[in-house]
């Protein structure tokens, strides 16, 4: 069961993580590309490939999947995501 609702959540993030991708290269095929959009799609491409990671790692490599590799990859990946919001949090120079 909760092999469920993990797997669940890994696709909503999956979902979330392809639509941050495709506005955020939108914008930045228009428009001059700051910093931050260029982190964002690279915290976009880096989700999508962790979230793959951890949908298949442990059903078809269950060599590869170290519980400390998963969850060092969970605590990487939330801290790129929280670096994200903070980059949208606080966009003013500080003076």
């Amino acid at each position: 069961m909760l092999d469920i609702i993990v797997l669940a959540i890994c696709a909503i993030q999956f979902l979330f993580a392809i639509v941050i991708l495709g506005m955020t290269g939108h914008i930045a095929s228009y428009i001059y590309v700051p910093s931050q959009d260029s982190f964002e799609l690279f915290c976009a491409i880096w989700t999508v490939v962790i979230l793959l990671y951890l949908a298949l790692a442990p059903r078809i490599f269950p060599h590869f999947a170290h519980p400390f590799a998963i969850l060092g990859l969970n605590a990487l990946y939330h801290g790129f995501l929280v670096r994200c919001i903070h980059r949208h949090g606080s966009p003013l120079p500080r003076a």
